[in-house]
């Protein structure tokens, strides 16, 4: 929830945007925002994976 929450800002962010500060902080709020959602996307397949236990083929 804090990636989206981080998210929410950026659009207003850059349609209102007077200086390129603000679009650099926009930017970094995307980027955190993709942070948090890659690791939570990352954590859902392990969770749908489950603990496995591979064997190497060439043992």
């Amino acid at each position: 929830m804090t990636g989206w929450l981080l998210a929410l800002p950026v659009p207003f962010m850059l349609i209102y945007a007077d200086a390129w500060a603000w679009i650099v902080a926009a930017n970094i709020l995307l980027g955190i925002h993709q942070g948090f959602a890659w690791s939570s996307t990352v954590v859902m397949k392990m969770d749908l994976v489950g603990e496995k236990i591979v064997a190497s083929r060439w043992a």
